[in-house]
């Protein structure tokens, strides 16, 4: 319907260049329900306000981190009608501020990282840790498995090897824990193809309740892509565990 006093005074030939893409851009993200439509003034002009400034800003950062067109909808905020100029910016500078966090925090690993030269290989820094709680012979080397996947972990937890050790050491410390989380680890090696629910369940309770806990949540290691990258070498009962488990331990990092 047409408005004669329409929200935006913006057309989109000058909401195109304020916001560095095309026109044909915009009329592609109107298609695709990115961008609200803009009310046509008493000429049949569209006109194009703060809250479409807002969410093409959106929808470009999402498309910059190679978001997929249909992914984008369901990450945009539920606040892209506003029409209320300082509204809409103040929601903009929240986006960006929450970005440069995200980029600061990562920076500063980088740079420590860089800053480490004489920093060990996941495997020797498992290994270090190991052998410092007697749970690995003084001559003896991780098994190639389990160098493999200490350098997934330090790959995919978003502190690396070193947060991974650092949690587990309470639990390395303790020897009753430790003979605990061997035998469970034993059990869950020694599983049979066959194995039922509530066989891999009470494995799974079992291993939850030994792991420690930190005081404070830690950003947890993506079992998904560990899965991806390590299941090829797991056998059907274990990859169901690790489904298992994953889905157990996401319950008790909510709760």
């Amino acid at each position: 319907m047409t408005s004669d006093k329409p929200s935006g005074r913006l057309r989109i030939g000058e909401l195109a260049k304020l916001s560095g893409v095309t026109t044909r851009t915009i009329r592609y993200y109107h298609a695709r329900g990115l961008l609200p439509e803009a009310e046509r003034d008493s000429a049949g002009y569209r006109r194009y306000g703060a809250s479409h400034v807002v969410a093409l800003a959106r929808v470009r950062r999402l498309r910059t981190v190679g978001m997929p067109i249909e992914r984008i909808a369901a990450n945009l905020p539920g606040d892209l009608g506003t029409t209320d100029l300082s509204d809409a910016l103040y929601a903009l500078a929240d986006d960006l501020a929450r970005q440069i966090d995200v980029l600061a925090d990562m920076r500063s690993r980088v740079l420590s990282f860089a800053a480490s030269s004489t920093r060990e290989p996941p495997a020797q820094t498992l290994a270090t840790a190991l052998r410092a709680h007697g749970l690995l012979a003084d001559h003896r080397e991780l098994a190639a498995p389990e160098r493999e996947a200490a350098a997934l972990v330090d790959a995919l937890h978003p502190s690396g090897i070193d947060a991974v050790v650092a949690q587990m050491r309470p639990l390395m410390a303790d020897p009753a824990a430790a003979e605990r989380l061997s035998n469970v680890l034993r059990h869950i090696q020694e599983l049979p193809n066959d194995a039922d629910d509530e066989t891999l369940d009470s494995l799974v309770a079992e291993l939850l309740d030994v792991l420690p806990r930190p005081a404070r949540p830690v950003a947890p290691v993506d079992f998904a892509a560990l899965d991806a990258l390590a299941g090829q070498r797991l056998r059907p009962a274990q990859r169901r565990f690790m489904r298992r488990f994953r889905q157990a331990a996401a319950t008790a990092g909510s709760s």
